[in-house]
């Protein structure tokens, strides 16, 4: 038994038979010559040279030196035993013998066995301690040779470098509880002496127990999370059959209404034809009198014909007494009928009501929808002092804070800069701050043109950050006109419009300070400064300096604006109408939006009804703003740009309706 240990102790970890010519690579471990070249002559096309059993790593080919101790040693040991071939030594040839294929070949994805040459087979087992992977074959020294069978074998893995220490190349078996990592027997008598220190095993127990404990807390975790994934199921759920009930009952709904609409365009049609045909059946009546009337005239007018021929002169007397007799029928009166000339006034009168409440209630609808709706100002204005902290408890952030905050949207990044550049305001005057995200960028100055636009990205955002709120700090100081409608006034102009401009259609009265559309279109003299085609009219006074006005305005379809005096009045309707060329600005004011032309371009504005419209130009410093005034003044949009001539005040009827559209200026 003491030989075979001994024997099993001298034997090539390759062939397993007793060292035949042992060298030693520069790691330190022994293999035989044959079997050690073969390895290498193996590795050569990789080109990155190993050892089979440390696995560590040569840039060039090792050179292999003879290990003369060893050899001696396994010399004395033939002797010392005997030259028995079947129990001590393996025949050279056998050392030399090429590897027997595995049947089970490593495919891509498993771990390949470490000894294996031509044809690696699937690895079975790995060990620790020889730091080797080993198929089915190659793995049974294991079992049979004593100081093997000590070895700890795992499941293969490829991630064996990992128990080595990179330092010492040794096997970390150690486990350093105050540094909180695994080391070799060498780092526990060098780096960590001193410390607290168990076998990994000893650790592993200790951390299986706490590993029972983590998973139970994140099986809890997912039970949470499957509960809320089923709650935000059944939510989703509940949402698509809700949102499909609205739906198929809004479309009931609005299949009634147009129903019913087609119903009373029915009633409508037939109330129409049944009047038509009363109608028509008292003019054929009346027309069948008359033209009775008419032939029995011609008759008698026949007979006087003849009797004025006759030479019986007392026939003539006797016949004349009796056709001179007539009775002067009743002369008909005609009714002129101009009941059907009003219908299309009273019909598009009904549609645009029939606009409004649908407007109105669709407006209310949306809101439902997303979850908000519409408070009076009072509530909501408690609602948002609720909201607002107070002044002397806020704390002022720094620029770097805002984009931290705010970094993935970058309007609200701005909304939140020029906000905080006014900290030192009352807290009501923050909460009147329009800051919505419409408004923040139009009010900014003017930016030049190689200063980028795209302000959806964080990182234009930041970069810019400074020279924006420098310009935010400029335009401040230039004119505090963000506090109220009483700092506009005092730019109050008095304007009226020139009534040598004002298109045929349009009416000026109130001491050419109020605008009337007409469908008739009036009589006025030819001059070339009149609006030919284009329902226009300009001011008589230029806007120059700082000046403020107001246009108060009824109905729809009716546009302010502000022009050159040189823009075409007869020319093409791109160049006579306000905001479709370079030489006007225009907003146009629908009844719940509004929408800026210029040049062409049209830029839409969301907005609430509001029968006032405010208008500031500062023209040297090139500033036009639209403002929405009612209760307050809201920034519907803002121009900055440079004025190259005097403005004037423009106003437009653009849609032909049959109701009176009328605009006042109100300085």
């Amino acid at each position: 038994m003491e030989s075979v240990e001994k024997k099993e102790r001298f034997s090539c970890p390759l062939c397993l038979s007793l060292f035949i010519e042992p060298v030693s690579l520069p790691c330190g471990h022994c293999y035989c010559m044959h079997c050690a070249n073969k390895h290498l002559d193996h590795e050569e096309d990789s080109g990155i040279y190993s050892c089979p059993e440390c696995r560590q790593e040569f840039v060039s080919r090792p050179l292999l030196v003879r290990n003369n101790v060893l050899a001696f040693v396994v010399d004395e040991l033939r002797k010392a035993v005997g030259l028995d071939e079947d129990t001590f030594d393996i025949p050279e040839e056998r050392c030399r013998s090429p590897p027997t294929p595995c049947v089970d070949s490593a495919r891509p994805g498993d771990v390949a066995c470490d000894v294996c040459y031509d044809f690696k087979s699937k690895a079975v087992k790995s060990c620790l301690q020889c730091m080797a992977s080993y198929c089915e074959d190659h793995l049974q020294p294991h079992f049979d040779v004593a100081p093997l069978r000590k070895h700890k074998l795992v499941a293969p893995t490829t991630e064996l470098e990992n128990s080595i220490c990179s330092k010492h190349y040794e096997v970390m078996k150690l486990f350093c509880r105050t540094d909180q990592s695994c080391i070799c027997y060498l780092c526990s008598k060098d780096e960590h002496k001193g410390h607290e220190k168990v076998s990994a095993a000893a650790e592993r127990n200790e951390k299986q127990k706490d590993l029972q404990g983590a998973r139970k807390r994140i099986y809890s975790k997912i039970k949470t999370k499957e509960k809320d994934m089923e709650a935000f199921q059944q939510e989703e759920d509940s949402i698509n059959d809700s949102v499909e009930n609205a739906m198929a009952h809004t479309e009931k709904v609005f299949a009634d209404l147009c129903k019913i609409i087609e119903k009373n365009l029915s009633v409508i049609k037939e109330k129409a034809t049944s009047r038509q045909k009363a109608e028509v059946s008292r003019f054929k009546k009346l027309r069948e009198s008359v033209h009775q009337e008419i032939s029995e005239l011609r008759e008698k007018d026949r007979k006087l014909e003849n009797l004025s021929r006759t030479d019986d002169d007392i026939g003539f007397l006797l016949n004349y007494s009796l056709l001179s007799q007539h009775e002067d029928q009743p002369s008909v009166r005609i009714r002129h009928s101009r009941h059907f000339e009003k219908v299309p006034a009273i019909v598009s009168e009904a549609k645009y009501k029939i606009l409004d409440v649908l407007d109105k209630e669709c407006a209310k609808i949306i809101l439902m929808m997303s979850g908000t709706t519409a408070k009076p100002a009072a509530s909501q204005a408690n609602q948002e002092t609720r909201d607002v902290p107070d002044s002397r408890e806020s704390v002022v952030q720094t620029p770097d804070q805002i984009l931290e905050n705010n970094k993935d949207d970058p309007m609200s990044t701005l909304a939140a800069l020029i906000s905080s550049d006014d900290h030192m305001s009352t807290g009501s005057d923050q909460r009147q701050r329009n800051t919505s995200r419409s408004d923040i960028f139009s009010a900014l100055p003017s930016v030049p043109a190689s200063y980028p636009t795209d302000v959806t990205n964080p990182d234009v955002v930041k970069h810019n950050l400074y020279d924006i709120l420098g310009r935010v700090n400029t335009t401040k100081k230039r004119s505090n006109l963000t506090k109220g409608r009483a700092n506009f006034l005092q730019f109050a102009c008095p304007i009226t419009m020139d009534p040598s401009t004002a298109n045929p259609h349009l009416v000026l009265s109130k001491e050419n300070r109020k605008v009337v559309y007409t469908s008739e279109e009036l009589t006025y003299s030819v001059v070339p400064q009149r609006f030919a085609y284009s329902w226009q009219v300009l001011s008589q006074e230029s806007l120059t300096g700082r000046c403020y006005l107001e246009v108060e305005r009824s109905g729809r379809g009716v546009l302010v604006a502000v022009a050159y005096k040189d823009i075409s009045r007869a020319g093409t309707f791109r160049q006579c109408m306000f905001g479709d060329n370079e030489k006007s600005w225009a907003l146009d004011c629908f009844k719940n939006s509004y929408e800026f032309r210029h040049n062409g371009i049209k830029t839409s504005i969301p907005g609430t009804w509001s029968s006032r419209v405010g208008v500031y130009v500062d023209h040297d410093a090139g500033v036009l703003s639209f403002f929405s005034v009612s209760d307050t003044m809201t920034l519907l949009h803002r121009v900055q740009t440079t004025f190259t001539q005097p403005l004037y005040a423009g106003l437009t009827q653009i849609t032909d309706l049959p109701l009176p559209h009328t605009w006042g200026l109100l300085n």
